[in-house]
């Protein structure tokens, strides 16, 4: 994989943002009470085991297979999406692809959101706050069994915790890693986890946990892992397929109607519109809003729109005292600067332009109508209007160095959300502020990343994405970054009103909070949001599948449906 290094300039990067936790607002099934005194301890005399010192079960079967169903499992179907993986252990491999195998089909966490809403159980049967914010017990479903037929146990979760806290784990667990401080298995489907600290939202970043076996080599995980999801692993092709098959095993598994899966990695979209035409996929992935356009004409296809929770997003960082690599002072600590780039911009024709009318919404505060209340919040600022001309002597009064290029990296990422990043560059050049867009692989912009944090930049071109009703990735959250209490850019008061997030456990509480956030951001400009992303998939008349609103491209694979008269 290829690696850049920084311009004199400051880097402007787009980026996709994965979180651990996988949830989307306040829990529904279980409430924090509001004083200790109102929970449900653990029993006094039930020994408890640490993490080091639980011994491994008798291996045994998770049960016989449950006989299918009269609709399935059967057939296979064929999917054609963008990335591959990069290793297929989870707590190793990162790559656009590990979320779709890894969330709900061949890896199963304690807790996913398979409907728009709260985060809901899935290998977890249920789960409770022993100590509010500090102390949560996950039960493990009768009958859930890995795809070897031994049975999920609380020794299990043990070992993936093990896994996480491991030198090799993915940076994306480090959410895990900060706030787990012990881990001990009650019996032999229950785990209690302690936190570091107090954390309204453990639950859903501990519900993130993806559960492996204990005894299974790691070299094996890598290249055919044992999951407890509804799909096992038959055949990995680096860059070319990954092929799965049910698992009967899994506790639903009449459910599952698609014996086989078959997932191609096509880069380009014209080649996957290609394939779709012809015939030799059943489901498209990463559609772009012309292609959209394109099948919605054709009556063999039909095209699934939903919102995504995500949004280009322009943020500048004002803890950055000059451009990186030089003495020249940072010209966007100066509000005027930053205001100034808003006004600079024609949102509502970006939206137009690259959105098609349909395919993405326009976003007139600091972030989309689906995150932390903002659909309550809209009409309560007052939009920045477009004026090139107001922006220019913004720029002139704060004494703008225009001689300066910032170069513009962006991926190729869904739903037109590049060329959005795109139209702002070209908009940006006519107000007469030097910029260059360009293109690169997401891989290159993450190995980067981990050797230089983005904080450093100035400014940053990314796709941020809302999680648990908090704006995740580099607008200011905290968890995903080393010292685990500072905000992307640096900024006191939303370190601060992080920080209050954390031991706000009612929805009227955190709501206000959102909104302390939501109107700050906007007064100070700190982040241009250009357009509302959505999901975008075709299909075949062979299959339908319902996408769940907020999940990017995890389409749950494992609840598609063949249509009558197929396979």
């Amino acid at each position: 994989m290829s690696q850049f290094r920084p311009l004199s300039a400051a880097l402007v990067t787009l980026t996709a943002v994965a979180v651990a936790c996988g949830g989307a607002a306040a829990p529904t099934a279980t409430k924090a009470p509001a004083t200790p005194g109102a929970t449900t301890a653990a029993p006094a005399a039930t020994p408890t085991r640490a993490v080091a010192a639980v011994s491994t079960p008798t291996p045994t079967l998770a049960g016989p297979p449950p006989t299918a169903s009269a609709l399935g499992p059967r057939g296979k179907m064929t999917v054609a999406g963008v990335a591959d993986i990069l290793n297929l252990d989870p707590y190793v491999g990162s790559s656009g692809l590990t979320s779709f195998y890894s969330s709900t089909d061949v890896n199963a966490p304690l807790l996913t959101v398979l409907k728009a809403g709260p985060t809901e159980p899935y290998l977890a049967e249920s789960w409770k706050w022993l100590d509010p914010g500090n102390k949560i017990q996950f039960t493990i479903r009768k009958g859930a069994g890995f795809h070897n037929g031994k049975p999920v146990t609380a020794d299990d979760v043990l070992f993936s915790v093990e896994k996480v806290r491991a030198p090799y784990s993915l940076a994306g667990y480090a959410q895990l890693q900060r706030w787990i401080k012990d881990a001990q298995a009650m019996d032999e489907r229950t785990t209690v986890f302690t936190l570091t600290e107090t954390y309204a939202l453990g639950w859903s970043t501990l519900g993130g946990l993806v559960t492996q076996p204990r005894h299974q080599p790691y070299e094996q995980m890598q290249k055919t892992p044992v999951g407890a999801g509804p799909y096992r692993v038959v055949e990995w092709r680096p860059f070319e397929s990954l092929t799965m098959e049910a698992s009967p095993y899994w506790w639903d598994a009449n459910k599952v109607q698609v014996k086989t899966i078959v997932r191609l990695v096509v880069p380009e979209p014209e080649s996957r519109l290609a394939m779709l035409r012809a015939g030799q996929i059943d489901l498209m992935d990463d559609v772009q809003p012309r292609q959209g356009q394109e099948l919605l004409k054709d009556a063999r296809f039909r095209v699934k729109v939903s919102d995504a929770l995500t949004q280009a997003s322009i943020v500048f960082s004002t803890d950055t005292p000059t451009i990186l690599g030089t003495d020249i002072p940072n010209p966007f600590l100066d509000v005027r600067v930053r205001r100034a780039f808003i006004m600079a911009l024609d949102r509502k024709a970006i939206f137009d332009g690259v959105a098609l009318g349909r395919y993405g919404f326009d976003v007139p505060g600091p972030y989309s109508r689906g995150g932390m209340g903002a659909n309550t919040l809209e009409d309560k600022i007052t939009p920045y209007k477009y004026d090139p001309q107001a922006a220019r002597r913004l720029l002139e009064e704060a004494t703008f160095p225009f001689e300066r290029e910032w170069p513009v990296w962006v991926y190729r990422t869904s739903a037109g959300l590049a060329e959005a990043a795109e139209a702002a560059v070209a908009q940006w050049n006519a107000a007469g502020i030097k910029a260059r867009y360009r293109l690169t692989e997401v891989g290159t912009l993450v190995s980067y990343w981990g050797e230089q944090p983005s904080r450093t930049f100035p400014i940053q071109f990314i796709r941020s994405s809302v999680s648990n009703g908090e704006v995740s990735g580099y607008i200011w959250c905290t968890e995903a970054l080393p010292e685990c209490r500072l905000s992307q850019i640096g900024d006191t008061k939303l370190d601060n009103s992080a920080i209050k997030l954390r031991t706000a456990f009612e929805i009227a509480e955190r709501q206000a909070i959102y909104e302390e956030i939501y109107r700050y951001l906007h007064e100070q400009a700190i982040t241009i949001p250009l357009m509302g992303g959505v999901q975008i998939h075709a299909l075949s008349n062979r299959i339908d599948w319902d996408n769940v609103p907020g999940q990017g491209n995890t389409p749950h694979m494992w609840r598609t449906r063949w249509m009558p008269g197929y396979p």
